[in-house]
């Protein structure tokens, strides 16, 4: 059984702890924040997940957005093997795989270096022509603590007022990773795997796409903003002033605490998140120990939808 993430809303106070099951097994888990992450604790992975495992996480994932599991002890190749539970894996164009596994991506901090996730807020992989419905993230247990920021696009697009949303719900925002990953923005010697986190060179880093600010779930028909701090660089038909402007201030509005939920990644947690409908970053904080952990993202079955591109009916049957 292979999952699929669909958009979904959770009101607060269907979030509270609560317990569910897999297999035989009784799961507990607890809400992250008021409307966005979820911990499931006494899930193990290292087993093949069941069908009822999977449908669980995939649930939550739907409902939540994030999905944070502790405790984990995998293999590079299980940890891919998970991801694969949930749909095709993806191989980036541009971050590095890691051990003979270019679908997994190794991201490393050293002591003294800049994160690669840190100081802004970023949607996985919005430069792409094709961006990836979800990630997962490993933090093994050999690898110190950190913390990651999310925040939901979803409702900070229901935080708009009906004007704003009238305003921003048909314009077009311009893709580049070249200000993030361009040469003139990293360590050169992550071209060549002498420095943490290897990049690859490629065309993707230069080449600009075109999305929607406003993405709506095909299924459900949930509108969220599909902006960014790292990669959204300037709105269509506008100058450089006016798209900041913009952007900015839309930049700020995601931050707000209310959308998101601040989550210490331990040492054997694995994250999941709706990279379509989450944006996230890593706090800008100095970390004494060097952190290896990986990620694996997943294949988008459709494109990126604007709020006048076809829609379909959510499927009530189910």
């Amino acid at each position: 059984m292979n999952g699929t993430i669909q958009g979904g809303t959770t009101s607060p106070s269907s979030r509270d702890k609560k317990r569910g099951k897999a297999g035989k097994k009784e799961i507990e888990s607890r809400p992250l924040g008021s409307g966005l992450g979820i911990e499931i604790r006494e899930l193990d992975l290292r087993p093949d997940l069941e069908d009822s495992s999977l449908t669980l996480l995939q649930k939550h994932l739907d409902e939540d957005r994030v999905v944070c599991l502790s405790g984990q002890e995998l293999s590079l190749q299980r940890f891919l093997e998970v991801g694969r539970r949930f749909g095709a894996t993806q191989v980036y164009p541009i971050l590095g795989g890691g051990q003979g596994l270019p679908e997994v991506v190794c991201i490393e901090k050293r002591k003294g270096d800049r994160d690669i996730f840190s100081g802004r807020l970023r949607l996985l992989g919005s430069y792409l022509a094709n961006p990836p419905k979800a990630a997962l993230l490993y933090n093994p247990p050999s690898s110190p603590s950190f913390d990651m920021i999310f925040s939901s696009l979803a409702l900070a697009w229901g935080g708009l007022s009906d004007l704003q949303q009238e305003l921003f719900a048909n314009l077009i925002v311009d893709r580049s990773a070249v200000s993030e990953f361009g040469p003139e923005a990293v360590d050169p010697r992550r071209y060549t795997g002498q420095a943490p986190s290897p990049l690859i060179y490629s065309d993707t880093l230069f080449q600009s796409v075109q999305h929607p600010m406003v993405r709506v779930e095909p299924q459900s028909g949930e509108k969220s903003l599909y902006i960014d701090e790292a990669f959204s660089s300037t709105v269509d038909r506008l100058n450089k002033e006016e798209s900041r402007a913009i952007l900015d201030f839309l930049a700020d509005h995601c931050r707000k605490p209310e959308y998101g939920c601040r989550i210490t990644v331990w040492p054997g947690a694995v994250l999941m998140w709706d990279a379509r409908a989450v944006s996230f970053m890593a706090p800008t904080v100095p970390v004494d120990k060097t952190r290896l952990c990986y990620m694996v993202a997943l294949n988008a079955e459709e494109d990126v939808t604007g709020p006048n591109d076809p829609v379909s009916e959510p499927d009530l049957a189910s």
